[in-house]
């Protein structure tokens, strides 16, 4: 599934959440959850970036979604955020996690798919400013 410079997947060895780097909310986002997620091992990257080119190959293009990536399986939307929260070491957003997981899938994704559609409108473009070791480009 890779691009031009495919990452054996195998040699990757942690949960990455990929999200648009050129979102500003998505970023406000990231940064929120590195900072609920600090004992973890989730690292996060940008969708722009070459990890997610080398991992994801042109679906990194092709998606107005964040992907959560481990071990070569590949979840979107309500499932990619689920996925991310229960890396929370903070109570708070274990507890969405575990609302988010009990609201019907086709309500979320909706839902979801609506504030990616309009994001740059809503909430403007950036440029990623994530500063973090657990950032992987």
């Amino acid at each position: 599934m890779g691009g031009d410079n495919p990452i054996n997947s195998k040699a990757v060895p942690y949960p990455i959440l990929f999200f648009d780097g050129e979102c500003a909310l998505c970023n406000k986002a990231a940064q929120l959850l590195i900072d609920a997620t600090l004992e973890s091992n989730l690292h996060f990257g940008s969708l722009q970036g070459k990890t997610a080119q080398g991992l994801l190959g042109t679906l990194s293009k092709t998606t107005n979604s964040l992907m959560y990536w481990e071990a070569g399986v590949i979840s979107f939307e309500k499932e990619a955020i689920v996925n991310t929260l229960k890396h929370s070491t903070r109570a708070g957003w274990k507890t969405i996690g575990k609302f988010i997981r009990i609201l019907p899938t086709p309500l979320v994704n909706k839902l979801y798919q609506w504030v990616a559609i309009n994001r740059f409108n809503l909430f403007g473009k950036t440029e990623c400013w994530i500063v973090s070791n657990r950032f992987v480009g």
